[in-house]
């Protein structure tokens, strides 16, 4: 049985002060900053839950995003004891519900972007508009072709700007309601923090190495 997103009814504005510190991760993925862990809470019906925006009330427990630290975390009970829960599904089951969840987020953070006006696609455009200083990242869909990610790849270098590769370019076209979406430029620094996490998670979950 997959594990289920957090309930909406168990938020809190008690968010979890400390969760930029340095944490273990419970399947042996060494020690990271929390917000490049999987965060995981017991509810008060005994099950356990994917808290993506470290912000429910409780005892956390932390993983680090991909199927063998998932594995890990449940096979060697770990997750179970650290929360004193009881998980019927397989880590399996608890990889996939993790990146529907991350790359579902994601996704509707960049389409509330485009909507506030803090986004553009295209390659030239993005590009021109880089090179004009107003866009801080660049995303670059995982299934762009080669020349294009090494292009835009040495235009991030040259401008010291960040450059993340991201889902396919079918589900940013979904997302976005439009075409043409294999390079985007974002230009609001605040949601680029956030769109940088969730594609970290997002990497992590897909055993990817960003590739921009």
């Amino acid at each position: 049985m997959a594990t289920p997103a957090a309930p909406k009814h168990n938020r809190t504005d008690g968010k979890d002060t400390s969760a930029a510190g340095l944490t273990p991760c419970l399947g042996g993925g060494g020690v990271l900053p929390r917000q490049k862990l999987l965060r995981f809470v017991a509810g008060p019906d005994g099950q356990i839950y994917l808290d993506l925006n470290h912000e429910l009330p409780g005892m956390g427990a932390y993983v680090r995003p991909g199927l063998s630290f998932l594995e890990k975390a449940i096979s060697s009970k770990a997750l179970e004891n650290t929360l004193d829960a009881k998980y019927q599904g397989t880590a399996a089951d608890l990889h996939a519900m993790a990146l529907k969840v991350v790359e579902k987020q994601l996704l509707n953070r960049l389409g509330l972007m485009r909507k506030a006006g803090q986004l553009m696609t295209g390659t030239d455009k993005v590009l021109e508009a880089l090179y004009q200083g107003k866009m801080q990242c660049l995303l670059v869909a995982v299934d762009a072709a080669a020349n294009t990610m090494k292009k835009v790849t040495l235009a991030c270098e040259n401008a010291h700007a960040k450059c993340l590769t991201v889902c396919e370019r079918s589900l940013l076209e979904g997302a976005l309601g439009k075409d043409n979406c294999t390079v985007i430029g974002l230009s609001s620094r605040a949601n680029i923090n956030e769109v940088h996490r969730l594609a970290t998670l997002w990497h992590g979950l897909k055993g990817l190495q960003n590739k921009a």
